[in-house]
């Protein structure tokens, strides 16, 4: 079995952005030595990659949203 994990970040201005997280799999399904589910360092993996999509997109859509004009001070948008 092939699976993936995608995150969909919808930002304030309608903008919709999807991000590939992880893909696992493709393996024999008869294997033994194949785990179920997620070991440790997978969810751990999984997890690091989930919070640095969250932490760039929220950087980005707070400095839009915060951008003035040097001059006027009026939003930049």
């Amino acid at each position: 079995m092939e699976w993936r994990v995608t995150i969909e970040l919808s930002g304030a201005d309608g903008t919709k952005q999807t991000h590939e997280v992880a893909r696992v799999g493709g393996s024999d399904p008869h294997s033994l030595l194949d785990p179920l589910g997620l070991t440790l360092d997978d969810g751990e993996t999984l997890l690091a990659s989930v919070q640095r999509h969250l932490v760039q997109a929220r950087v980005a859509e707070y400095s839009a949203l915060r951008r003035r004009c040097s001059h006027c001070g009026a939003s930049a948008r």
